[in-house]
């Protein structure tokens, strides 16, 4: 049992120091892809857009999407109330497999520079006439001067 709570105190000091840097007593809430838990006890299903009492999350197709050709796809992280994006922690998008999509990456990274409104951009080729359905899981950080939360959102988009 002694080993559990070191293991956990390890964990805790891991994840504030790469978290939230507003608070030396920040802690952290984390969320899995299946729910997504804010700080006031709000529970979302997974899906897109997410919102929650912290922030909220969408994916768009941004312009005109024509196949064999690259096309941007747009993520948006807003935080809400008390809650500031955490430009420490490295926000990522971990592409699904999509019939009729080829993205360019498996995984992208991306430095959070705004505190409350946010946007950030993937390249994709579409490869089918269809309607396609890009999407894959979102990780990012919120916090507050006191409490920090590292989720984990399903998005995607249909673009026709």
């Amino acid at each position: 049992m002694r080993t559990n709570n070191w293991v956990g105190f390890g964990m805790g000091l891991l994840f504030t120091a790469a978290g939230c840097t507003r608070s030396s007593e920040a802690s952290i809430e984390k969320a899995d892809s299946r729910s997504v838990t804010a700080k006031a006890g709000a529970t979302q299903v997974a899906g897109d857009p997410q919102d929650t009492d912290a922030y909220s999350t969408s994916m768009s197709g941004a312009g005109d999407c024509k196949v064999n050709e690259e096309c941007k796809v747009v993520l948006r992280l807003k935080a809400k109330g008390e809650f500031h994006i955490n430009k420490e922690y490295i926000a990522k998008f971990n592409s699904a497999a999509s019939e009729g999509v080829e993205y360019t990456s498996s995984s992208y990274r991306f430095t959070p520079s705004q505190e409350k409104d946010e946007t950030f951009t993937i390249t994709i080729k579409r490869t089918s006439s269809s309607a396609i359905s890009p999407k894959g899981q979102f990780k990012f950080g919120v916090c507050t001067n006191s409490a920090c939360q590292i989720a984990s959102v399903d998005l995607s988009t249909t673009i026709s």
